[in-house]
């Protein structure tokens, strides 16, 4: 018996999360698997009513857990990436006092990143038995150096999200692309930024922007720049229309400053459509990225940075064609390895 604790929150335009996805293939293979819901309602609300809100929602959690026969059983958690672990830790101490194993899956590299006293306090009480899933090799090392985990194996999201997809017909550097869920943490700004200087450049390289935006400030700007034919901003795609947009682009920048970001399934997906990437150096982005592309350091700026690589790009279109081919060497390597991380994820679930 497994049981998953963690946010599932109905599927947006029919995309499912990955709490969602691992659970849906676990049932495909024949496991026993429950999930317990631990989404909060809404985000918007102040401070207060959210830690209200979780706590109304844990409660009833906890005691279910409590009323459980799991002394032979496994509890999984998708751990939080911030001031949420506290709750995650009361989740683990009643893990603990019921004999079940505790299956930690980190999605979040803030913590990583720099040490938290909390994350430690968390992983004692999970004990050393305790089973960490991250999303790269890189996490990996990090929470081996920073918290003297053993257990640790690797699943990449990309395991949830693999498809086929065809060869890249055209390697041509004309348009770059962003897309993501458009805030100032994700790089917005920087966009808009980056499509400014090209355009005082002179270069013949098109800047197309996806994705939603709440904030209200950036959203005016973005329309400001798609009406001045600064930049193209196309709004929310999914489905057919997000494989049009990655089939149109010829590379993907993604500067994100998002401190909790660790495996984006955006440079996963820019990488399966054969476009190399230019991004800021955080999480797990280099590892995905290796030589298809350019990794900027966070002290850089990035539009300063990705400048000179498009004007390195530009006088020497055979860097770039490499860059294409090297993400193609990615996808044609990803398929096996991928395969094997959930075949190893099946092993340390066993035990």
């Amino acid at each position: 018996m497994m049981i998953i604790v963690g946010a599932f929150p109905p599927p947006v335009h029919g995309m499912a999360t990955i709490n969602q996805a691992i659970f849906e293939r676990l049932i495909k293979e024949g496991r026993v698997v429950e999930k317990i819901n631990s989404s909060p309602p809404s985000l918007k609300a102040d401070i207060y009513s959210r830690i209200l809100s979780r706590i109304k929602i844990f409660i009833p959690i906890w005691l279910r857990l409590l009323r459980k026969n799991l002394s032979k059983g496994i509890v999984y958690i998708p751990l939080s990436g911030g001031n949420g672990q506290i709750y995650d830790a009361i989740t683990v101490l009643f893990i603990r006092l019921k004999g079940a194993k505790c299956v930690i899956h980190h999605h979040s590299d803030a913590y990583l990143d720099r040490k938290s006293l909390l994350a430690a306090f968390l992983f004692k009480l999970a004990g050393r038995n305790a089973v960490h899933i991250v999303l790269c090799e890189g996490m990996k090392i990090k929470l081996q150096e920073k918290y003297g985990i053993m257990l640790v194996s690797v699943l990449s999201n990309l395991v949830l999200l693999w498809s086929d997809i065809p060869k890249k017909k055209e390697i041509k550097l004309r348009t770059i692309g962003f897309l993501s869920n458009i805030t100032k943490e994700k790089g917005g700004w920087e966009v808009i930024r980056l499509a400014e200087a090209i355009r005082k450049r002179g270069w013949p390289i098109k800047l197309k922007v996806a994705g939603p935006c709440e904030d209200l400030r950036l959203l005016q700007s973005l329309q400001n720049a798609h009406d001045d034919n600064l930049l193209e901003w196309i709004g929310p795609v999914y489905a057919k229309q997000r494989d049009e947009f990655w089939s149109s682009i010829d590379l993907f920048v993604f500067p994100t400053n998002y401190k909790n970001e660790a495996e984006p399934l955006v440079v996963w997906e820019a990488l399966l459509f054969e476009n190399p990437v230019l991004a800021y150096d955080r999480g797990c982005i280099s590892t995905q990225v290796g030589s298809a592309g350019k990794i900027i350091s966070k002290s850089s700026i990035f539009v300063a940075s990705a400048m000179e690589q498009l004007e390195l790009w530009q006088e020497n279109p055979q860097l770039y064609k490499n860059c294409v081919r090297d993400a193609a060497k990615i996808k044609e390597s990803l398929k096996g390895n991928i395969e094997n991380q959930w075949k190893e994820f099946l092993l340390m679930l066993r035990g």
